[in-house]
């Protein structure tokens, strides 16, 4: 009958709690690495869509000031084109916000 060596045992399962450690921190690398490269996506996304929303602002905006006024007094006449003028010139620019969130927590 042979006898199991305890030492070697023992051995065996300090080296494997290290192993199972070990893949637990590349595991938890590897989730940090895919979450951070999601949250630069999403931030890039929010750029880019905050800069397309100030360009849609703006030619809102200048459509309403300009090419709509103008349009406007061709269609009326007298006080009615004044009015129409003076409601459009009057006209608030458009507060068009991005619906993604600025601040994305991790973890």
């Amino acid at each position: 009958m042979d006898f199991i060596d305890i030492d070697s045992l023992t051995n065996y399962q300090v080296q494997l709690e290290k192993f199972i450690k070990f893949m637990q921190q590349q595991e938890h690398t590897l989730l940090y690495s895919i979450i951070n490269a999601r949250t630069n996506y999403i931030s890039q996304l929010q750029t880019e869509l905050e800069q397309l929303l100030v360009s849609g602002r703006q030619t809102s905006h200048e459509n309403t000031k300009h090419k709509f006024i103008n349009n406007m007094q061709k269609g009326f006449s007298g006080k009615a084109a004044q009015a129409a003028e003076q409601t459009l010139q009057s006209m608030p620019e458009l507060q068009l916000k991005t619906p993604i969130k600025k601040e994305v927590r991790i973890c």
